[in-house]
C-alpha cells in the first residue's frame, strides 16, 4: 500500500472549493445527522484540519476530500467560507485515497456490518482489489470479507435490519445460507425475536435443500455420532495404522545426521507416531 502523509503545514480552503466523491461509509442519510456537530462548530470553530487531495471535481473544484466528511456538510449548512485543511501529495490517486480511508475506518468501532460491506464492494467493484488486497489493508482475513461481501446478495429488508440494529450481521450471515428469498424474509421475523445461538439451531433444522451447501468443509450435516476414525479423515483402523506408517517412514528418511536439530525433531515426531499406534487399537 501507498504510504500517504499529509503535509506538514495546515492551510485553509475554501469551502466552495472541495468535492465529495459519494464513497464515505457511513450509512445513508448520514448528512442529516450533524445537528450537535454544527453546534459545536458555531461555537468553537473547526477543532481537527480535513484532509483533502489535488484532485479536479467535475464543476472544477480543486479539492477532493479524503476524511472530514461531516466537518464539511456542517460547514456548508453553517455558510462557513474556509476550513483548515491537510493537504495530501499531487501524485495521490483515487486508488490511493480509497486504501487510505479503509485503513483509517478499520479503527473505527462506530461501521455497522452494512457500511463495512459497501466500502469493501467500492474496492472489488472500481479499483477491482482482490479479496486479499482489501483483508490486508484493513488487518483481517479473506473470510471476514467474504462473509461482509455475502451481506449486500440478501433481501434489501434483511440489510435495512442489520443497518437499523434490529438484527445482527451474525443473524444475516445464518439467513443468507438459505437459498429461498421468500423464505430469507420470512427468516428475518424469527431473527428479531431469537438470540444469535438459538437461530442458529433453527436455521441448521431446515430442510436441506432449501440451503446452501455452506457446512465446514462442505460436508452435510449430520445428527449421527461420528467416530474418531472419522474426524480424523480416515475410517478404519487399516487406514490409520497405514497414514502413521507413512509418515513414520517420511521421517525416518528426513533422518539426517550431520543436523542434530533435526534429528532430535524427527525422533521426537516418530516416538509420538508410536503412541498414536498404541491408542489406535483403544479408539476402534
Amino acid at each position: 500500500m501507498t504510504s500517504l502523509k499529509p503535509t506538514a503545514n495546515i492551510v485553509n480552503i475554501s469551502v466552495k472549493d472541495i468535492w465529495l466523491d459519494g464513497q464515505n461509509a457511513r450509512d445513508l442519510g448520514w448528512e442529516t445527522k450533524i445537528d450537535s456537530l454544527k453546534e459545536d462548530i458555531n461555537k468553537r470553530g473547526v477543532l481537527q484540519p480535513v484532509e483533502v487531495a489535488r484532485i479536479p471535481g467535475s464543476k472544477g473544484e480543486p479539492y477532493m476530500l479524503v476524511f472530514g466528511h461531516r466537518r464539511v456538510i456542517a460547514c456548508r449548512a453553517l455558510k462557513r467560507k474556509q476550513i483548515s485543511a491537510h493537504v495530501l501529495p499531487k501524485n495521490t490517486s483515487k486508488k490511493d485515497i480509497y486504501r487510505r480511508r479503509a485503513a483509517e475506518n478499520s479503527k473505527r468501532k462506530d461501521l455497522s456490518a452494512m457500511e463495512v460491506a459497501r466500502e469493501l464492494q467500492i474496492g472489488t467493484e472500481e479499483y477491482k482489489m482482490t479479496g486479499k488486497e482489501l483483508a490486508e489493508d484493513r488487518n483481517m482475513t479473506i473470510g471476514w470479507v467474504s462473509q461482509h461481501l455475502q451481506l449486500l446478495k440478501l433481501p434489501e429488508k434483511v440489510q435495512d435490519a442489520i443497518e437499523d440494529g434490529s438484527i445482527t450481521a451474525t443473524h444475516a450471515r445464518e439467513i443468507a445460507r438459505v437459498l429461498d428469498t421468500d423464505m430469507q424474509e420470512k427468516l428475518l421475523v424469527e431473527a428479531k425475536e431469537m438470540p444469535v445461538t438459538d437461530f442458529k439451531d433453527y436455521v441448521a433444522n431446515i430442510d436441506g435443500d432449501k440451503k446452501k451447501n455452506s457446512n465446514r468443509g462442505g460436508k452435510e450435516r449430520t445428527d449421527r455420532p461420528i467416530s474418531v476414525g472419522e474426524k480424523t479423515g480416515v475410517r478404519s483402523e487399516k487406514e490409520v495404522a497405514q497414514a502413521l506408517g507413512e509418515v513414520d517412514t517420511r521421517l525416518k528418511n528426513a533422518l539426517d545426521g550431520n543436523n542434530k536439530m533435526q534429528q532430535e525433531y524427527c525422533k521426537g515426531m516418530i516416538r509420538g507416531i508410536s503412541w498414536s499406534r498404541k491408542m489406535t487399537k483403544k479408539l476402534f
